[in-house]
Parts: structure tokens; C-alpha cells; sequence
């Protein structure tokens, strides 16, 4: 196990133990980084533990010789603390030396714990404080003047430590309530066998031979019969620790087997599990970019949300051909007209593709470049090394999920094409194709800036490795409840399509109009649906698609899925995202934003750069809380199992919690909840409408199915 992963494992360890807090143990991982102290050497510098807390949880073979020394009581902490430092400025010499010129440490001390290091590796035991308090374990160290200690240093200094039998065989790590019970238990039974082949010694109504009554015969008589059975108590605990070698060998050989098992049932979900665990990190960066905006711009993460835009803008391109292709059966009349206008699309296909392959070519140099710079770091400390490993795999990852994304988008190019060819033995309107051509250039040219932005993350997106692997950890947990919260939402999907279909149709598609017989019938559009591969069943997304189409014939109204008439007039506002004017939308529904707000924010978003919803908690002065309930649109309250309005107010963070159980608390009856926000004075009651309309019903607390698409994005 590496140094990085060690000290991860300790700190997860520790926090549940209840040793450390999770606020204690992200500042200890930050300090670690920053000052190269080990994780141990920072809980104690700050007091959080003490000795026998943090090593009765590390074990024996990750011992240092400066540990060793300081669990056998030969130096103080503060004075391994001053010896560590003082190596950092002197890297060349070795930690023994500067133990015996800066403390006066013996040499036959500092062979004794280079000697016990290797004993205590091949022990492998997993309670380091317990080996030190059984002197069984340890050998033997002759006595040692005390160096002087430092003015600032009041800890005492041991002289000796205790001798004892020689070191027992090496054996694998046990649980730590198994291992201090085996010593105990030789101690126990040789001091047993003792008295019990010598009962006269101890018996006091033993009476001595006329013969030996002597002191001088009587004390030769006593020495021969304690050598005796010392002799035998030593071939007693050989034969112990014969015994405690072949059962721990038994053990091993069980956890390595178990290991196995769960290493080959894990690898079955790794890259699934990795690839959720990305998405998982996406899904809480916003809120993390408010606390840290120069170092979080450069992660890595912020790359993988990039590529995701990517993936909706496709998928986008790919539902407004969709919609061309419905138009086809109702504009046959003049096909005739556009033979020239779908040549135009196809060679503007050809550059899209054209551009994007380049792109994504020069985002792989620059992963190659980034590769080159850690390989050109082989000198630095192993510590380094093994962070610089860690960094390598993250890259490998996110190369191969760029080469997916370049396999996706050759798909979609392909799908492009046939429909390209469908389009030019149809010839559809010249319109509606003149219209796509110049929203498919402007995509094209965002896209082209998105990736130059990547270009430039991508640069500073070593540096992050660290702070990554911080959240990576601090995000497992609620990894596994997002997952099955997920399969939740799999299933009663399944359910409401199973009892959709169930269901007649309201309304059912308009037939074509009849082709005159005078012109040549021209063959029908096939859906795109039915060009890609079968499955044997419709993915989520799929589901999703057929939902939003259903929900379209029902409501009349989706919040901020219609953008006001006044708002598209603004250039800038057509020409952004939909989730961008989704957002935007709900904000002035709510009366958070006005139409003038909505201007500058585009306008300063454009000038100044950075992410949008950084742009909106500066124009706007909201919350970092407000802005991400807007801009997933509640969908985390949701995913909770909420059906109160009041968690909606709360999680929008326009209401603490104290203010609404105090509007709980004086309300009349009859009276909502919103209406006596509003008599207090906390919220206005335009918002207290939008809530009441979007989150006060049964239909405001299910999800929409375009929410839930974003989400598993």
C-alpha cells in the first residue's frame, strides 16, 4: 500500500472511530499537503488524539524509525518534530545522524530501532501501542543516557526500555482485539507451568532437607532449579509461538481469499461506479466553486462538465433534426426547391466534423503534454511519485472518456449523414433548413470556445490533483445514496410507462396529406429511432423522451420551460443555453430578477468570463444556496421524498429554518404557509406565488422528466 493511500485509509479510520471530525480531517489533509507532515504527525502537533488513540490503529510494518523511537519512549514528540523539519532542510542527510548530533542519541539505540523496524515489519501486527506495552513483542535495548531535553519541551524521557524474549514469528495483521490476548495468554500459561514444576518454592510449608539448610547451598539449589525451568519455559513459548505462526498463517491465507472475492465482485462495477462517482462530483462543484474560485476553475472536474455540454448540444442538434423529419411528410410539395440548400447542409456537416476532430486532437496534446510534465518530475520524493501516479490515472480516465465522446460524436456525425442523404432524396423546406444552418454555425462556434477553455483549464489541472482527490473521498457516501436513489427512480419510471401504456392514447398523430398521382411518390422518412441499433429494451432516456411527450399534450405550462415573449427579444438571452434561460426564467417568475438584471448578468457574464452561476451570485447578490436550488430547479429536495413546500422554501434558502417554524407557529386557520411569510414581510408575494403554483401541489413535488435527464447527465 502506497503512503498517499495508507494515509487515506488511516483517516477514514479515525472519522469512524469518532477520533476526528470531518472538518478536522479535510484541514488535516489540506495541512498535509501544504506542510509534508504525515497525517499522524498533524493530529497530534494540534492535540486531537493522543499517542496511545493514533497508534493502536496504525500497524507495525508502516512504523518509521523516528516512531519507533518515540513509542519506545527514547525521544519526546516535539523532539521527532524538530529532528523531521530539520531533515527537510537537509534531505541528504540521514534521520539517524541528526537524531545523534541535534539530541545525543546512542548509537546502539538507533541500531536497536533499525533492528526492531525489521522485526516489527515481518510481525505485521495491527496495534502498534500494544506491541510497545507487551514487552514480548519487542527486544531487548541496554540502558541509555537521557539527552537534554529542549527549553519548550516538558515531556520526560524514558532512559531503557524493558527487555524480553526474542521477536515470535511473522505473522499476518489480525483484528486488534485478537493480538494483545495471544501475548497475554503465554505470559499467563508460563508463569502457570512455573509454579506448577516447582510448588516447593513457592509453598510455604515446604520443609528443607538438614543437607540444605546453608544460605550458600540453599540459594545454589534454588538458581539450578529456576535455570531449569527457564530452560523449559522457553521451549514452552517456542512452541506457542510455533502455534500463533501457523494459525495467523491460516488467517492470512482466509483474508488474502476474501480479498480476492471482493476484489473480483468490485472490478465487475468499477467503471461504472467511476464514471458515476464523476458525475457525482459535478453535480455538488458548483457550490464548491463559491468557497474556492482560483483553484476550483482548473480542476479537472470543471473539464468533465465541459464535455458534458458537449454531449447536450448534440443531443440537441440531434432532436432538432428530429423535428425536421416530422416536418418532411407535411412539405413534399416542394422538395423540388431545396436540392441545393441540403448540398449546403452536408458540406457544413463536413466542417462541423472537420472542426471537432481538430479540436479534440488538440485537447489529446495537451493531455500529452500535461503526461510529459509529471513524467519529467521522476526525481522528485517518493511521496510525490506516488500522488504523480494517482494524477496519471485520472488523466487516463478522462483520455478515455474523451476518446468515447469522439466515438459518440462520429456516431452522431454518421447519423448526420444518412439523414443528410434522407434530406436530399426529400429536399426539405428552404426555411426551416436555412434556420438549422445558422443555429448549427453559432453551436459550432460556442463549441469551438468551449474547447479553447478546456485548453486552457486543462493546464492548471495538475495542480488540483490533491484537492481532488480530497473531494473524491469526501463524496463516496453520498455517491452510494445517489445510486440508489437512481434505482429508485429506474423503477417507478418502469411503472409509470407500464401503466402509461395501459392508458388509450388522447390524441393520435395528424396522417399526411395524400402525394397528387401525377408526382413520383417519394419513399417515407424512416425515424431516427429506427436506424440506430435495437435494444432488447428502451433505455431511461428513452422513457424520459416519451414522458416529456405525454407531458406535453397534459400541462400547459412547465416552469420555466417557456421563456416570456420580452426575454427572447434579448440577443444575448436567445442565444444561450436552455438551461441558462431556464434559470434566468424561474428567477424573474420568482420576482428575484428583473428583465434590466437579466441583461447585465448576460452582459458581465460575457465580458468577464468564468461559470454562470459565479456571474449570478455576483450580479444578483443571492446565495450560493439560491442559486443552486434555481438552477437544478429543486431537483435535490426532490430526490429527498419531500412533499412540504416549507423544505422547498427552506432548501431555496430565501427562509431559515427558525423563520418557518415561526410562520408554523402564528398561522390562522385557513391560512398557507406562503401567505404568512408574506404578512411577516420575509418574502414577497410574487414568490410566495411561484412556489405555491410550482411546489404547492402534486404536481409540483415529482420530478419533471427534464430534470431528471440533467441530473443523470
Amino acid at each position: 500500500m502506497t503512503t498517499e493511500k495508507f494515509e487515506v485509509a488511516l483517516g477514514e479510520d479515525l472519522l469512524r472511530a469518532g477520533l476526528l471530525t470531518p472538518a478536522q480531517l479535510a484541514q488535516a489533509m489540506y495541512d498535509k499537503t501544504e506542510t509534508g507532515l504525515s497525517l499522524g504527525e498533524i493530529c497530534l502537533e494540534n492535540g486531537w488524539m493522543d499517542l496511545d488513540q493514533l497508534y493502536r490503529r496504525i500497524p507495525t510494518h508502516a512504523l518509521r524509525l523516528g516512531e519507533i523511537l518515540l513509542l519506545g519512549q527514547c525521544i519526546t514528540i516535539n523532539q521527532l518534530q524538530q529532528v523531521v523539519s530539520q531533515q527537510r532542510r537537509q534531505p541528504d542527510t540521514k534521520l539517524g545522524d541528526l537524531l545523534i548530533q541535534q539530541l545525543g542519541i546512542p548509537q546502539e539505540a538507533i541500531e536497536w530501532a533499525i533492528t526492531e523496524q525489521e522485526n516489527l515489519r515481518q510481525l505485521a501486527l495491527p496495534d502498534s501501542w500494544q506491541v510497545f506495552q507487551d514487552p514480548v513483542q519487542l527486544s531487548s535495548l541496554p540502558p541509555i543516557e537521557a539527552p537534554s531535553p529542549p527549553e519548550n519541551d516538558t515531556a520526560p524521557v524514558i532512559l531503557s526500555v524493558e527487555s524480553a524474549v526474542p521477536d515470535p514469528p511473522p505473522a499476518s495483521s489480525e483484528p486488534e482485539e485478537t493480538s494483545p490476548d495471544l501475548g497475554a495468554l503465554i505470559t499467563d500459561v508460563s508463569a502457570a507451568d512455573i509454579a506448577a514444576e516447582a510448588p516447593e518454592l513457592f509453598s510455604p510449608d515446604s520443609t528443607p532437607d538438614e543437607t540444605t539448610k546453608t544460605p550458600i547451598f540453599e540459594n545454589r539449589q534454588l538458581q539450578e532449579q529456576l535455570a531449569l525451568m527457564e530452560q523449559d519455559r522457553k521451549v514452552y513459548v517456542e512452541e506457542n509461538h510455533s502455534l500463533l505462526r501457523q494459525l495467523q498463517e491460516a488467517r492470512l491465507a482466509e483474508q488474502e481469499n476474501l480479498l480476492l472475492i471482493q476484489h473480483l465482485t468490485a472490478s465487475n462495477s468499477q467503471s461504472q461506479q467511476r464514471i458515476n462517482h464523476l458525475e457525482a462530483v459535478l453535480s455538488r462543484f458548483e457550490e464548491q466553486e463559491q468557497q474556492s474560485q482560483a483553484r476550483l476553475q482548473a480542476d479537472t472536474e470543471q473539464l468533465n462538465q465541459q464535455i458534458t455540454a458537449l454531449q447536450q448540444e448534440i443531443e440537441i442538434l440531434q432532436q432538432q433534426r428530429q423535428e425536421l423529419e416530422q416536418r418532411l411528410a407535411q412539405d413534399q410539395n416542394r422538395l423540388q426547391e431545396l436540392e441545393q440548400q441540403s448540398q449546403q447542409l452536408a458540406n457544413h456537416e463536413q466542417q462541423l466534423q472537420s472542426k471537432t476532430q481538430q479540436a479534440l486532437q488538440q485537447l489529446k496534446d495537451q493531455l500529452a503534454q500535461a503526461q510529459e510534465q509529471i513524467q519529467a518530475k521522476t526525481s522528485d520524493l517518493q511521496m510525490l511519485q506516488d500522488e504523480r501516479a494517482d494524477l496519471q490515472e485520472d488523466l487516463a480516465v478522462a483520455r478515455r472518456q474523451l476518446d468515447e465522446l469522439e466515438l459518440q460524436r462520429q456516431t452522431a456525425l454518421d447519423d448526420a449523414t444518412e439523414l443528410s442523404d434522407q434530406l436530399t432524396e426529400q429536399q426539405q423546406q428552404e426555411e426551416s433548413l436555412s434556420a438549422q444552418l445558422q443555429q448549427a454555425e453559432t453551436q459550432i462556434h460556442l463549441q469551438s470556445q468551449e474547447i479553447l477553455q478546456l485548453q486552457q483549464q486543462l493546464k492548471q489541472a495538475q495542480a488540483q490533483a490533491p484537492e481532488f482527490k480530497r473531494r473524491l473521498t469526501e463524496l463516496q457516501t453520498q455517491l452510494t445514496r445517489e445510486q440508489q436513489q437512481r434505482k429508485q427512480l429506474s423503477l417507478q419510471l418502469e411503472t409509470l410507462e407500464k401503466t402509461t401504456r395501459s392508458q388509450p392514447s388522447s390524441s393520435k398523430p395528424v396522417a399526411p396529406a395524400p402525394v397528387p398521382s401525377s408526382a413520383p411518390a417519394a419513399p417515407a422518412p424512416k425515424p431516427v429511432a429506427l436506424q440506430a441499433k435495437s435494444t432488447p429494451e428502451p433505455s431511461l432516456a428513452d422513457l424520459l423522451d416519451e414522458l416529456d411527450d405525454r407531458s406535453d399534450q397534459q400541462d400547459d405550462h412547465v416552469p420555466g420551460s417557456t421563456a416570456p415573449t420580452d426575454l427572447i427579444e434579448i440577443e444575448a438571452f436567445a442565444q444561450s443555453t436552455p438551461w441558462v434561460q431556464r434559470v434566468l426564467t424561474q428567477l424573474r417568475a420568482a420576482a428575484l430578477i428583473t428583465r434590466a438584471d437579466i441583461e447585465r448578468i448576460l452582459k458581465e457574464w460575457a465580458e468577464q468570463g468564468g461559470t454562470f452561476t459565479e456571474t449570478l451570485s455576483r450580479c444578483t447578490g443571492l446565495s450560493s444556496a439560491t442559486v443552486k436550488f434555481f438552477s437544478e430547479g429543486g431537483f435535490s429536495v426532490r430526490l429527498t421524498g419531500t412533499h412540504n413546500i416549507g423544505d422547498y422554501l427552506r432548501a431555496s434558502g430565501l427562509v431559515t429554518d427558525s423563520q418557518i417554524q415561526t410562520a408554523q407557529a402564528q398561522m390562522q386557520p385557513g391560512q398557507t404557509l406562503c401567505e404568512k411569510l408574506v404578512e411577516l414581510g420575509w418574502i414577497q408575494a410574487d414568490t410566495a406565488r411561484y412556489f405555491e403554483k410550482n411546489y404547492g401541489g402534486v404536481a409540483g413535488n415529482a420530478p419533471k422528466s427534464s430534470l431528471l435527464r440533467e441530473r443523470l447527465r
